[in-house]
């Protein structure tokens, strides 16, 4: 944890209030992505009180600033899509009666940091929702492309 920046771990704190934790503990893990991540550190993050627990999963900055002024866009891009697109995308979805299961599927956001040098990302852990990672030497199957093309169809549907 104290590789983590401040502003980082005060984001935590201001998500674990807002889901109602008030005596809990953070627990963040740092997550090797074997070499596929070279823009980001990944976290894993479990807020404890008791018997409840929330799963984050986190993405913190660690690009330097010349590959940073380059590639400016990633995180103010990604808050774009979560805090404003994905609920545009949700209200057409509800205002056009669209069932559930065919809605698009999208992680829980909690929040973000989009200030130079602070860029941090927090998200629902999906891998503790029972998602896996794909394994990225391994060519994917019919039904793996099957399900990912479907879900970006939902996109020009």
């Amino acid at each position: 944890m104290e590789d983590c920046k401040q502003s980082f771990k005060d984001l935590l704190h201001t998500i674990a209030k807002e889901q109602k934790f008030v005596d809990y503990s953070l627990d963040i893990k740092e997550i090797s992505s074997g070499g596929a991540n070279y823009t980001s550190k990944l976290f894993s993050v479990t807020v404890t009180e008791g018997t409840n627990t929330l799963r984050l999963f986190c993405k913190v900055a660690a690009i330097g600033d010349k590959m940073r002024s380059q590639l400016d866009k990633i995180y103010t891009t990604e808050h774009f899509f979560y805090t404003k697109l994905a609920k545009m995308y949700r209200n057409i979805e509800d205002q056009c009666e669209i069932p559930d299961e065919l809605k698009l599927n999208l992680s829980k956001y909690y929040g973000s940091i989009i200030q130079l040098n602070e860029e941090s990302m927090v998200l629902e852990d999906l891998v503790a929702a029972g998602y896996d990672t794909y394994d990225r030497f391994k060519s994917i199957d019919w039904p793996y492309a099957q399900a990912a093309v479907r879900e970006l169809a939902k996109f020009h549907a």
